[in-house]
């Protein structure tokens, strides 16, 4: 399915702007917030393995989407491994490999790798949880969703470029 419909004018077809989700909003009492300054929000979500943490979102157009996840992991341990699930169905996983060393990487921040989406137009939902990882659990600062054709993370460092 076309991400970009034919929107009937000269243009052709319309641009599909990211979308942003925060993983700290809306508030919840399950999870702490914890304050980074380089968080794009200045605060992230603490999940442990075994949580979920839900985000919901509204896709406007039907087609295949890329997911990337910001996150924060400062661990010697192996990377923990996040399952991303859109819908209740799972799409994807990704490492979260170290980010900083010995409690100075919490407020360092990289891209997952790219999990992809098919979606519908409507009202979605994207479940984030950790299967496997450490005691110090993993942070989650944002989502960003955008048309797979369009968005994709850099091949060198994991960022993301529209």
């Amino acid at each position: 399915m076309d991400p970009f419909p034919l929107d009937g004018g000269s243009e052709g077809r319309r641009r599909v702007d990211p979308l942003l989700l925060e993983g700290e909003a809306p508030p919840t009492e399950d999870f702490p917030l914890m304050p980074r300054a380089a968080a794009s929000g200045e605060q992230t979500v603490l999940l442990q393995v075994g949580q979920t943490r839900h985000l919901a979102f509204v896709s406007t157009v039907a087609g295949r989407f890329t997911l990337l996840v910001r996150y924060s992991n400062d661990t010697k341990a192996p990377p923990d491994v996040v399952a991303v699930a859109v819908d209740g169905r799972e799409v994807g996983r990704f490492a979260a490999v170290d980010t900083g060393d010995e409690g100075h990487g919490w407020n360092a921040f990289r891209e997952s790798s790219a999990v992809y989406a098919d979606l519908e137009p409507g009202p979605h939902e994207l479940a984030l949880t950790p299967i496997s990882g450490d005691s110090f659990g993993t942070e989650i600062d944002r989502v960003i969703i955008a048309p797979a054709d369009t968005y994709s993370p850099s091949p060198l460092d994991g960022s993301a470029a529209p």
